[in-house]
């Protein structure tokens, strides 16, 4: 394989326009703000992408599929808030309350698939309508969304550095957080599924074509159960990362990372129509969206101006996307 058409593989996949995007940025903020190119700045945004990281993973899944899931951020609340009211009471460890927020948020998910399998209407609409469900009855059933104090378990693993990079004498160190290695963690383990095994093709095989699927002998309603509850499982794994996090439970702040979850997605490379997408891809939307953020905050921009970005990122991602299928 020559050098043109190495490059010209390259240059038809979206990763290599996101990677030349960052770089660029990059260099262009560091020569604003040094602080910008620095190890501690990198890791903090690999850290603060976790949450939004992990359930891009479910909702590209999703995508592939040819669906679409908006109910994650409401799952996510009710899964956060639930298992930490339980371990508060209760006890438990890291491994409980990741397994306790993945099994209530695959529940969840479950009752999504279960009424797109029956009544075989969008799947917008229908999540759409389950997340104000889900939602509505948490604000309605508890009587404070807020947790202000969670499990110490919970708070020591939000402060794990798995890999030491640079410590100081102060005691301060900067590295892979835990939080960030889970999120790594769960885009390999999911890219191998996509990419090795027959529940990962059947899942681009559904997004491609659907009719084609059938014919194939995919089981169509097996294929959706399997995305939208890994969906809601992986929403809920990520509200625990969250909770390790910022150290308090806040559904609202897990609820409004809607939008930024489908922006990143959908700057990775994934497709409406469905049929397309990768982990890598999601992981460099996430990274990209996470970085532009933090660079308005180091230059001193109100956070105002976060969903102008994001919207801004939506209509430049699907514009482009278009653009490349247009014939020459």
């Amino acid at each position: 394989m020559n050098v043109s058409t190495l490059l010209r593989k390259a240059t038809s996949r979206q990763e290599f326009y996101l990677i030349s995007v960052i770089i660029t940025f990059s260099v262009i903020m560091g020569f604003i703000n040094p602080a910008f190119l620095s190890f501690e700045n990198f890791f903090d945004v690999l850290n603060n992408c976790a949450t939004l990281g992990v359930m891009a993973v479910g909702v590209l899944l999703v995508m592939i599929s040819g669906g679409m899931d908006v109910s994650f951020s409401a799952i996510a609340a009710v899964a956060m808030y639930v298992t930490v009211s339980v371990l508060n009471v209760h006890g438990g460890t890291v491994f409980y309350a990741f397994a306790m927020a993945g099994i209530i948020g695959g529940l969840l998910g479950l009752v999504n698939a279960t009424i797109l399998s029956y009544f075989q209407i969008s799947a917008l609409i229908i999540t759409l309508a389950t997340s104000n469900v889900f939602y509505g009855l948490l604000l309605q059933l508890v009587p404070r969304a807020h947790i202000t104090s969670i499990p110490k378990f919970l708070a020591d693993f939000g402060n794990w550095i798995v890999l030491p990079i640079i410590s100081f004498e102060d005691g301060k160190t900067i590295g892979l957080s835990a939080i960030a290695f889970a999120m790594i963690l769960v885009m390999l383990i999911m890219s191998i599924v996509l990419r090795y095994t027959s529940i990962g093709r059947n899942v681009y095989a559904l997004g491609g074509s659907r009719e084609a699927a059938e014919r194939a002998g995919i089981s169509i309603w097996k294929t959706q159960f399997f995305v939208y509850c890994l969906a809601g499982m992986l929403a809920g794994i990520a509200s625990i990362l969250n909770v390790s996090m910022i150290r308090y439970v806040n559904p609202f702040n897990v609820y409004n990372v809607l939008m930024d979850v489908i922006a990143a997605v959908v700057l990775g490379g994934a497709k409406l129509s469905g049929g397309s997408g990768t982990i890598f891809g999601t992981f460099l939307g996430v990274f990209t969206l996470y970085m532009i953020k933090n660079s308005l905050i180091l230059m001193g921009i109100p956070s105002t101006w976060d969903s102008v970005i994001v919207g801004l990122i939506i209509i430049v991602s699907v514009a482009f996307t278009a653009s490349r299928k247009k014939p020459a």
